[in-house]
């Protein structure tokens, strides 16, 4: 006969402790400020600064400007030939000035994308909103910070507030206008 040792003793196997995660929630951004979506708020005035600049910068406009010509007098065939090439680079300025902003804020667009991704932010606004509107990729943009953070709301309340209300204003001045001079 063999003598085999006696059996082992059996002991309940303990489940291992897990912590109770009925409440836990996967932690998520705090805000959604970042530098590239100020910038992108200011672009307008920046590039109405660049186009006043490039104005300035002909020599045309200098002379059509700041020289001082009797208006009584009939246009010369050299004033008419200055305004003309005023007029002209006036719409060459508009065009840089255009184009340049909105090659700078599409790139804004993309390092804000950039740097709310890095701040845990999962879905943002794509950049390719600011090629119809900056006010479009705003829209876009604080509806996505909020649904993430709660917050948010300051660059698009700042840009309606710098653009669109004086738009407004204008346009109910000049209907008020036209109301009184027309009775």
């Amino acid at each position: 006969s063999v003598d085999l040792p006696p059996a082992p003793t059996v002991t309940a196997v303990q489940p291992p402790q897990v912590p109770d995660v009925s409440g836990w929630t996967k932690p998520g951004p705090t805000h959604g400020r970042t530098a590239s979506v100020w910038w992108i708020v200011v672009m307008p005035i920046l590039q109405l600064m660049l186009l006043v600049g490039l104005v300035l910068a002909n020599p045309s406009a200098q002379g059509l400007l700041f020289e001082a010509t009797p208006m009584a007098m009939p246009p010369s065939a050299e004033i008419m030939s200055a305004i003309l090439a005023f007029f002209g680079w006036i719409v060459l300025s508009t065009a840089l000035a255009s184009m340049l902003g909105i090659l700078a804020v599409l790139w804004l667009g993309f390092r804000d994308r950039a740097a709310l991704r890095t701040l845990g932010h999962e879905r943002t606004a794509a950049p390719w909103w600011t090629l119809l509107s900056p006010l479009v990729y705003l829209a876009i943009r604080t509806y996505h910070v909020q649904k993430a953070t709660g917050r948010g709301s300051w660059p698009l309340t700042v840009w309606v507030i710098l653009y669109v209300l004086p738009t407004v204003g204008i346009l109910i001045a000049q209907f008020a206008v036209g109301l009184t001079s027309g009775s």
